[in-house]
């Protein structure tokens, strides 16, 4: 029966048992007719017809119809297998468009998407992928991550559309996709998977070869030679696996590197590669048949077997790098517990029910049990819970949280049944902040990494002339194998060494930093922190906690006691928002709930809330000593005592009537390890200066806590910004550490910004890196690790520049053989992935 053929995207010549959605022809055995859209379509397999099916019933129809339409003859390659392009073509619906690559919000009508590209290798395919998309018109900015192998690109989608990109990809040899994150870390274990069974073969091949060849070196004058061509047959045949499946994909990376090179004028790094082995095992392969000469199957497995164990280790630390900005996102449940019936003061006992947190709103009511991970960013109701923000910010120490206090979606419920009131989901929430960052930070890169990258593009090809002139020299100078001296320079030289040198280093810092709570979003933050002289710390919400605590309560009322003075003062500023106020309403010093005190003091009158002065409710005011003293009977009182407060401290006043009752002494908190980090400064020569808006006294008080010697008080952000001018025409490069949008220009002048977790995002725009750590101690390691990093980059730079120095020489000038080759070439591979990754293990964090 003849099917109607309803596309006419394919060759004319083609016939009725064309499949409808990939195009490939069909046996007549194998014809799977399907029903599309009430008319009987022709397909080559169940997927195919599942697939098409799955495209009409979504309403992606327009696919087959732009496929159709879609000229593919002009400006395009014949490829093999070119009728798959056509399934990147649904990548173009607008739903599609929007959910993978949004409209930018800077007014340019732009898209940037995030892609997933499968084989990268090297620095030179970085570099290559970069510079064919960025030939495509409408391409606005390109930036490929070999660690995390994702390029972010800004594209006009009026010029190209991101079918255009994916195919682009393509046609040079490898696989882009839109980043998924449950497909990321699926494709990552098919790697690991791919490469580690492949690196198995390789090994056992290269055992069973090596325990065959080892005879015929030790004494192969006492073996018949019978036995000898047998043990050779055998190495061959044992040899098969190896380069037909253990070095596959090296041999499809060379020939697409080649078949290309017209368009791309660089090669890939499996060239030189697949050449060695190709010319080994051929040349190999005629001695064993003609039986004169070396056979060398035992140095093609053996190179084979500890090239992809170096890639092997390089994958795994690529991989745990991409775990430090995925695992952050794959933190969160895909269900949760929706309280449906809302009564604030009764929630345990309402009905609770498990939906999708998809559907989840602004506003809803989440039930979370012990040992829960939070689904959302919220405010805790009803009763004071337990939490771990270690995925937020690397402290390991449980965090209690009161009622009307943030939680944040990541973090664990470690006690107690928690209830909040969702206040942000999904994008919106800490941890995808925190992702977003991580991630735009390791999609950049520093200049020096991306001139290393395009030097790598351009040393295969030395690599491949060096070798050539290797061989016809040795051929004129009379010499009988000049073919292995060419192998010999073909596989003992390393680009690796250097092309990973950078990349693999700065990853595993990034990486380890991240999880400590430090996020480096600047390309060169890692660079920056080591060069610079003076450090501007800023006071509140930086080195404190921005946390105020009462430190001292004076009455002046014999009557009442010191608890009934702080239960007073908590009814009086509950449910106010401020840090006096939370600062008065934890006070755990205090012995009777607000409740009690309403109760007892007649506080369940209204209350009245002046803005900058404080709060009346019926006789009774606490507020600022200027609001207080203007309504005393006896100012002086007051007066005098505020002469003798505590360095440093904030007074409250509380007021019967025109009777003053008592003040309150508050100050704010210093951050854990902070005096630790301004020592560690001092031991590194570096000046550090506190600088803030706030008065002298409390300036100078933090000042001698912390052991600084210069300080500035009672600064406006203009004033801050001129500082920072002022050492910089000295010639001083100056490190700014701040919190808040008063901070955001000199944050953004200083030659290294660091922001704080909290601080607004004005502020952290203008940042190279973030704290979300409450702890100074991460910051304080972190300018050693920063060292540490430099240190272990030029490790890997220089030990690549002097291999590559002494062996190509060597291996020109017959010193050293094929077999040395391989083994020199995959141990310098071998020892810069290890020496880089020795930086993510590490730690940041003081054990004191």
């Amino acid at each position: 029966m003849a099917i109607k053929q309803n596309s006419s995207f394919f060759d004319s010549t083609k016939t009725d048992l064309t499949c409808y959605h990939c195009g490939s022809m069909c046996d007549g055995k194998d014809l799977l007719p399907g029903e599309i859209a009430g008319e009987l379509k022709t397909f080559c397999c169940v997927g195919c017809l599942s697939i098409a099916q799955m495209i009409h019933g979504q309403g992606l129809e327009v696919f087959y119809t732009r496929r159709d339409a879609k000229d593919f003859s002009s400006n395009r390659p014949n490829l093999e297998g070119q009728a798959n392009e056509d399934q990147f073509l649904v990548y173009d619906h607008p739903a599609m468009l929007e959910k993978y690559a949004p409209t930018l919000k800077d007014g340019t009508g732009h898209r940037k998407v995030t892609l997933r590209i499968e084989n990268i290798q090297c620095a030179a395919c970085v570099w290559l992928n970069e510079q064919h998309w960025r030939r495509l018109p409408g391409i606005r900015d390109v930036q490929v991550n070999y660690i995390t192998q994702r390029a972010v690109i800004v594209f006009d989608s009026n010029l190209s559309n991101l079918s255009d990109l994916l195919i682009a990809s393509q046609q040079i040899g490898y696989r882009a996709w839109p980043f998924e994150l449950s497909k990321s870390a699926e494709l990552a274990k098919k790697e690991e998977r791919q490469i580690l069974f492949r690196l198995g073969v390789a090994m056992l091949g290269m055992m069973q070869v090596m325990m065959y060849a080892w005879p015929t070196y030790v004494d192969p004058i006492e073996i018949d030679e019978a036995y000898l061509r047998l043990m050779g047959w055998a190495g061959w045949l044992l040899t098969l696996p190896v380069i037909f499946f253990s070095a596959a994909p090296m041999f499809q990376n060379a020939y697409k590197s080649i078949q290309y090179f017209s368009k791309t004028r660089t090669l890939h790094m499996d060239v030189p590669i697949s050449v060695a082995i190709g010319i080994s095992w051929l040349f190999g392969t005629a001695h064993l048949i003609i039986n004169v000469g070396a056979t060398y199957f035992d140095s093609i497995t053996m190179f084979v077997a500890l090239l992809l164990l170096a890639r092997f280790i390089e994958l795994k630390a690529r991989h745990q790098t991409q775990n430090a900005v995925e695992g952050l996102a794959m933190q969160l449940p895909t269900t949760c517990n929706l309280v449906k019936e809302v009564d604030l003061t009764r929630l345990g006992s309402k009905r609770v029910q498990i939906v999708p947190l998809q559907i989840i709103e602004i506003g809803n009511i989440l039930q979370v049990f012990p040992g829960e991970v939070i689904p959302a960013d919220g405010i805790v109701l009803e009763q004071a819970v337990t939490v771990s923000e270690a995925i937020l910010t690397g402290e390991s120490q449980p965090i209690s949280k009161l009622p009307n206090e943030q939680v944040y979606a990541g973090s664990y419920n470690l006690e107690s049944t928690l209830y909040l009131q969702v206040t942000a989901l999904g994008s919106q929430t800490k941890i995808a902040a925190i992702a977003h960052l991580l991630e735009t930070a390791l999609s950049q890169k520093p200049q020096y990494a991306s001139t290393s990258e395009k030097l790598a593009s351009y040393f295969v090809m030395g690599l491949l002339f060096v070798a050539v002139v290797t061989g016809v020299v040795w051929y004129l100078l009379g010499n009988e194998h000049p073919w292995e001296r060419a192998l010999a320079v073909l596989v003992v030289t390393c680009p690796c060494a250097l092309s990973l040198a950078i990349p693999l280093a700065l990853a595993a810092s990034q990486g380890l930093f991240a999880k400590n709570g430090l996020v480096v979003i600047s390309p060169d933050g890692l660079d920056k922190l080591n060069h610079f002289d003076i450090v501007f710390l800023d006071k509140t919400g930086t080195v404190t906690l921005g946390e105020m605590q009462v430190v001292k309560v004076s009455n002046y009322q014999q009557q009442l006691s010191l608890a009934e003075i702080r239960g007073i003062a908590k009814a009086l500023e509950f449910e106010q928002n401020h840090p006096i106020a939370n600062a008065i309403c934890s006070d755990t010093s205090c012995s009777l709930t607000e409740y009690e005190s309403m109760e007892r003091f007649d506080l369940n009158q209204p209350k009245q809330y002046l803005t900058g002065c404080g709060v009346i409710c019926g006789d009774w005011r606490i507020g600022s000593p200027t609001w207080i003293e203007a309504e005393l009977s006896q100012p002086q009182l007051l007066r005098d005592e505020l002469l003798n407060l505590s360095p440093g401290t904030t007074p409250i006043c509380l007021m019967y009537r025109t009777n003053l009752v008592a003040i309150f002494e508050l100050r704010d908190v210093l951050r854990p390890g902070v005096r630790e980090f301004v020592d560690s400064l001092l031991q590194l020569g570096k000046v550090p200066y506190l600088i803030s808006g706030d008065d002298l006294v409390s300036v100078r008080y933090f000042a001698e806590q912390l052991g600084i010697h210069q300080y500035f008080a009672n600064c406006t952000p203009e004033e801050k910004l001129r500082q920072v001018e002022v050492f910089q025409q000295q010639g001083k490069k100056i490190l700014a550490i701040g919190d808040g949008v008063n901070d955001a220009p000199f944050l953004g002048l200083a030659s290294i910004s660091i922001a704080m977790g909290q601080a607004a995002p004005l502020s952290q725009v203008g940042a190279d890196l973030i704290l979300f750590s409450a702890n100074f101690d991460v910051l304080k390691n972190a300018l050693i690790h920063a060292k540490n990093t430099q240190v272990i980059i030029q490790q890997n730079l220089i030990w690549g520049l002097l291999y590559n120095l002494l062996a190509l020489p060597l291996a020109m000038m017959g010193y050293v053989g094929p077999l040395g080759a391989a083994v020199g070439m995959s141990i310098s591979s071998i020892l810069v992935s290890f020496n880089a990754s020795r930086l993510g293990k590490w730690k940041l964090r003081s054990t004191h």
